[in-house]
């Protein structure tokens, strides 16, 4: 009964997210680590349950592979590599503090490789202090995800590691294990366990506290600039925003657009197509996140509006 159980919720969070199968490898190779071998014809045939259960959208994905690889598009973007790697160190510090402070500030270099740091100790001290396979569950569920999604990225040029959700398998992973180098220290040294509660727990409250009043945080990346970019748009009489899916994403386009009045017009295309505005009463051009293609696409090339993020005006139709 908990074999298929195990399948059907397998089978379920395949369902939520198809990266989940990074959950299933992870839980896969723990189980080969610590099962008995005569369990593993068991654990194979569990798989093999989970993944036909998931058959049905394993097909829809097949008959629509170019609606797939279409709204996957982005993914193989590109994104500075140093700044990726901030990124990566900021998704695990996030987990105990976050100030929100900007990728370029010096906090995202300065603390979270110390967090990093803090959490490959507290995985390392469960190893020698807790049974073999608490301390093989959770160094699986933490690298296992990590390393592919990181990993992936740099073999393939894409950037998917620069969104947080999808570590949340990795975080989870993280926070049990300082959890449990922190419930040693209750028992063994618990005027320091103390300090750190204490530390984690301000810190928690501080970050919240920032959180529930702030217009938008790292982590939301190519959004982030949003509202100083509606900011500018609202600066221009009749403005419309022209964009095409390989500069941004409808989601980022439908967060722009919370920011501005409700009649505001924008036309967007799928590449090669250019948006072709309508012929009304004078309007202000104006492309966001535009591509190279896109800002020579009409009469006369694009000027750049001094505001962070990409925003551009066609100074003629």
């Amino acid at each position: 009964r908990a074999w298929g159980l195990y399948a059907v919720t397998l089978a379920l969070l395949l369902y939520t997210s198809i990266l989940s199968a990074l959950v299933a490898i992870a839980h896969g190779l723990y189980s080969l680590c610590t099962l008995p071998r005569r369990q593993w014809l068991t654990l194979g045939m569990t798989a093999i349950a989970a993944v036909s259960l998931f058959l049905p959208w394993i097909i829809v994905i097949a008959v629509q592979l170019g609606r797939l690889q279409e709204v996957t598009a982005w993914t193989s973007g590109t994104y500075p590599r140093l700044a990726m790697m901030r990124l990566w160190g900021l998704h695990f510090a996030a987990l105990f503090v976050d100030p929100g402070l900007p990728l370029e500030h010096p906090y995202s270099v300065l603390v979270p490789p110390c967090i990093v740091l803090l959490i490959g100790f507290s995985l390392y001290r469960n190893w020698l202090r807790f049974p073999r396979k608490t301390s093989i569950f959770l160094l699986s569920l933490t690298l296992v995800p990590t390393l592919v999604i990181m990993g992936g990225d740099i073999l393939r040029e894409s950037i998917i590691s620069v969104h947080t959700r999808y570590f949340f398998p990795a975080l989870i992973g993280a926070e049990l294990a300082v959890a449990g180098w922190l419930g040693e220290q209750c028992w063994h040294r618990r005027s320091f366990f103390q300090v750190w509660m204490a530390s984690l727990l301000t810190l928690g409250f501080v970050t919240s506290t920032l959180l529930v009043g702030a217009t938008t945080w790292w982590n939301k990346v190519v959004s982030y600039p949003n509202k100083e970019i509606a900011a500018a748009i609202r600066s221009f009489n009749n403005p419309i925003i022209l964009a095409q899916n390989d500069g941004t994403t409808l989601g980022n386009l439908i967060s722009l657009s919370y920011e501005l009045p409700a009649e505001t017009p924008f036309a967007m295309t799928l590449a090669p197509e250019i948006p072709n505005p309508p012929v009304t009463s004078p309007q202000t051009l104006l492309l966001f996140n535009p591509s190279e293609t896109l800002r020579e696409a009409y009469r006369c090339p694009a000027e750049q509006i001094e505001v962070p993020g990409s925003l551009w005006r066609v100074p003629c139709r």
